[in-house]
């Protein structure tokens, strides 16, 4: 979960959002996107669902949502390249009305673990 959040946290930044600066601490961070740590579990299930299935369709997706927060989203399977798979996140923090799009790289290692990728 963790490796998750940072991924997040950095993608936000990477895409532009102005609360999200490089000097803020991991947990101002995920303050700010609107994210909780339950809500990145649950996007992070919905991811695995995706990337963990050799035989998941390039452009399927998965629904998740946090009945605790009321954030929500869809993970899209964008590509697979070798051993590893492109998502893209369109997450809805709790109160905002506008999708965030969130891209990560997850790869399969020789010893079969998955590992989020920069």
């Amino acid at each position: 979960m963790k490796r998750l959040a940072v991924a997040v946290i950095v993608s936000l930044a990477v895409i532009g959002l102005p609360e999200v600066g490089a000097a803020k601490s991991l947990a101002r961070m995920l303050a700010t996107s609107g994210l909780t740590p339950g809500d990145l579990d649950a996007m992070g299930d919905a991811s695995r669902s995706l990337y963990a299935n050799a035989g998941t369709a390039i452009g399927s997706n998965a629904k998740w949502s946090n009945s605790e927060t009321g954030s929500h989203g869809v993970v899209t399977l964008e590509k697979r390249s070798g051993s590893c798979a492109t998502l893209l996140h369109n997450t809805f923090p709790s109160g905002r009305e506008q999708g965030l799009p969130v891209r990560t790289r997850q790869c399969q290692g020789a010893d079969g673990i998955w590992q989020l990728q920069p």
